[in-house]
């Protein structure tokens, strides 16, 4: 009676070891992710809502800035004030700018008095002293022409003081999210803009592929984005595989089929792209499956 009642348990663990076994054959890579569709185990790549575009704000480099009103992960509208200017400092160069003017403008009357000057001697100079005086209002003609750039110059620097000092306010061209801002308020940080901004208007998905499943992906194959949380659907196509930005990943990822575990070595990972149709519903960030349709990913699940 004993040996009656283990002969099922042992039916039934050797049962579930093959179907274990099963889905070992079909089991998901680091750039994978499994789920159950419709009552099917479905293998799709686990994606990611970025951003389609980016806004660069660049900062004035004669302005000091004063606070920063935003923080990396901040979401901001348009309109949304990103920084503000110390005007402290440009309200003194413009002080010194105006004087250097002046100075400017002041030497200039004094150089075309020298070379008037000069012309008058000239004309009643006797004919030894003619190459000597035509030599010295040469000279005055360049200090002249000298001056009236310099002028012109000075001129212009004031103009864009004056203007900075009636915008202090940096403001969001756009909505979005604030991906990154320079290490420093001088704006020399990893990145080469002071601030950059996510667009949240237009948004495509981020996967990932391997060396075991790159040729799944293709430009131009159709796909199923689908959310994780909820029913909705977007459809798309992949546009782009970077495979000239691989990221190497270094987790240990441990999957079990037979009775032994078989170890998944580490490899690079590369982006691909899909544009949706319409991304309306899909919030930045949220993760989501993407299933491509003409790879064979959809396939009625791991075989059990």
């Amino acid at each position: 009676m004993r040996f009656k009642k283990i002969i099922p348990v042992l039916l039934a663990a050797t049962s579930a070891l093959a179907l274990f076994s099963c889905a070992a054959d079909k089991t998901p890579s680091d750039t994978t992710d499994p789920y159950y569709d419709d009552g099917e185990f479905v293998n799709a790549f686990a994606g990611v809502a970025v951003s389609a575009g980016e806004t660069k704000i660049e900062r004035n480099q004669s302005l000091d800035v004063a606070e920063i009103k935003v923080s990396v992960g901040d979401t901001v509208e348009e309109g949304d004030v990103l920084f503000v200017y110390d005007t402290k400092k440009a309200e003194l160069d413009l002080e010194r700018a105006k004087l250097d003017l002046e100075q400017l403008e002041a030497n200039l009357e004094n150089y075309k008095e020298n070379k008037a000057k000069l012309e008058a001697e000239k004309a009643t100079a006797p004919a030894d002293m003619q190459l000597q005086y035509s030599l010295e209002i040469q000279e005055a003609e360049a200090d002249i022409l000298e001056c009236e750039y310099s002028i012109k110059s000075k001129s212009k620097e004031i103009e864009s003081l004056e203007s900075t000092m009636v915008k202090t306010e940096v403001t969001s061209p756009v909505a979005g999210k604030i991906s990154s801002i320079s290490k420093d308020s001088e704006g020399y940080g990893e990145s080469s803009a002071f601030i950059v901004i996510n667009e949240t208007g237009n948004l495509r998905v981020q996967g990932y592929v391997n060396e075991t499943n790159i040729a799944d992906v293709t430009i131009g194959s159709a796909v199923t984005v689908k959310s994780r949380v909820d029913d909705r659907v977007w459809n798309g196509t992949v546009t782009s595989i970077d495979t000239e930005n691989p990221e190497q990943n270094t987790d240990d990822y441990y999957y079990y089929g037979s009775l032994s575990g078989v170890a998944v070595d580490s490899s690079s990972k590369y982006p691909f792209y899909v544009e949706l149709d319409d991304s309306e519903g899909l919030m930045l960030g949220q993760h989501v499956y993407i299933i491509v349709e003409a790879s064979g990913m959809i396939d009625g699940g791991f075989g059990f």
